[in-house]
């Protein structure tokens, strides 16, 4: 078989897998500030409906749990839809990004709910983050996969 057929697999160049991997980044950055960013509006959102109440700090816990996880859905759905080598690694990466971020945010800025929290409990809230970054993943990915389709007449 020559080095001339159209069906062999070429080896990649260097500018090819560099150009892969600066996507790769690049969508998982802006998937993370996106995904800081709907954080950051859903906090102000859910603070608003918590003033509101007569006991604020009954409903906090819910809302930073369902805040973490939207969060990491909208962050993981925008690096998929970004990225053009492997979307489901970029939410990946993107959810356990923006999990790292918010376990930091929580030894800096401790808190009672945190604390009264065991090591397992967060463990498994931040195992949830990672899977629905990954849901909001492959929910891009399938977004992009219908677009690209051509319709049959």
């Amino acid at each position: 078989m020559s080095m001339t057929n159209k069906h062999s697999k070429r080896r990649r160049t260097t500018n090819e897998a560099t150009s892969g991997i600066s996507n790769l980044i690049k969508s998982c950055g802006i998937g993370l500030l996106f995904g800081i960013g709907s954080a950051f509006i859903l906090s102000l959102i859910a603070s608003i409906i918590c003033i509101g109440r007569k006991d604020p700090a009954s409903l906090t816990p819910y809302f930073s749990l369902v805040i973490l996880g939207i969060s990491a859905f909208i962050g993981g759905a925008v690096s998929s839809k970004l990225c053009k080598t492997s979307s489901i690694l970029s939410a990946l990466i993107t959810g356990g990004a923006e999990m790292v971020i918010f376990y930091l945010l929580s030894f800096i800025l401790p808190s009672i709910e945190t604390a009264s929290k065991g090591f397992i409990i967060s463990t498994v809230i931040r195992g949830i983050v990672l899977i629905l970054s990954a849901l909001g993943g492959s929910l891009g990915e399938r977004k992009i996969s219908h677009k690209t389709r051509k319709k049959r007449r």
